[in-house]
């Protein structure tokens, strides 16, 4: 279909499609023959993923890849040369006019600045069906060396605060607030009732400790010290990275990054390091 993008979102598990502009995307589960082609958001089994975007394109949104232009959600472990390999199946394979990869997380924080608030700035919590990850964003990109991953679909709020905690303080100091008062919450395994609340409890028991250590060191217990925590958990964040996707796919920014095929033909993959 000339003019729109199709937006994939693949999990573990399966995978959310739809044209950006949609208002919620279809849910693609994975036939057991390509169960296992994904695992803690790498691939693992080619040939059943590169089967299941065909699926994807041709049974779930009924196009022919030849001729449409993508947008792939990545992982935040994805490695150059599993994006170089997509890009190269994508275009050389499927023949697709034009590609373009981003982030699960950055999407995430695109649909909340959409949907509550603008801010490019915030700590995602990215709840996948095999790993959740904590993924500080500043001014719009990752702070990789920050992020942190607990390998299991549903991560209690104790032990998730602890990675929250360590996320943000392993971050420069000028943007920790930021992240504090910007806690997104993206994916399925973060929504039980009441999760965002007692992540929330759990955390600002652990900034009050650490504000209440810091003012005994300064011999001055009544200073005021600390953060001030805010979980945002939106409706509809289990789709939340498809959402960012398709607004970011009906946005200027997709125009001007998407790689073409002539492009990709002409210089490689090297536009998607």
């Amino acid at each position: 279909m000339p003019g729109l993008v199709a937006v994939l979102d693949c999990e573990d598990d399966g995978a959310k499609v739809g044209f950006a502009g949609n208002p919620f995307p279809i849910r693609a589960n994975y036939p057991t023959a390509r169960k296992g082609c994904r695992a803690a958001g790498v691939v693992r089994d080619w040939s059943a993923m590169e089967q299941a975007w065909y699926d994807m394109l041709q049974g779930h949104l009924g196009v022919d890849p030849e001729g449409t232009s993508v947008l792939l959600t990545e992982s935040i472990l994805t490695t150059f040369q599993q994006k170089k390999q997509t890009a190269e199946f994508f275009f050389e394979t499927m023949g697709v006019s034009r590609l373009w990869c981003v982030n699960s997380a950055i999407l995430a924080l695109r649909y909340y600045s959409d949907k509550q608030e603008d801010c490019d700035t915030g700590l995602v919590v990215e709840g996948g069906a095999t790993l959740t990850s904590v993924i500080p964003v500043v001014s719009g990109q990752i702070l990789k060396h920050s992020v942190r991953h607990l390998p299991h679909e549903r991560v209690d709020p104790p032990a998730l605060s602890s990675a929250m905690e360590a996320a943000i303080w392993s971050s420069p100091i000028d943007c920790r607030r930021a992240l504090y008062e910007h806690i997104l919450l993206s994916g399925p395994s973060t929504m039980a009732v009441g999760y965002d609340t007692a992540l929330h409890g759990a955390l600002s028991g652990l900034v009050t400790s650490r504000a209440a250590a810091f003012t005994r060191q300064l011999g001055n217990p009544s200073a005021k010290v600390g953060y001030t925590v805010n979980v945002l958990a939106a409706e509809h964040r289990d789709d939340a990275a498809w959402l960012g996707g398709s607004l970011f796919a009906m946005g200027d920014e997709y125009s001007m990054l998407a790689v073409s095929r002539q492009s990709f033909m002409e210089v490689g993959a090297e536009r998607f390091r």
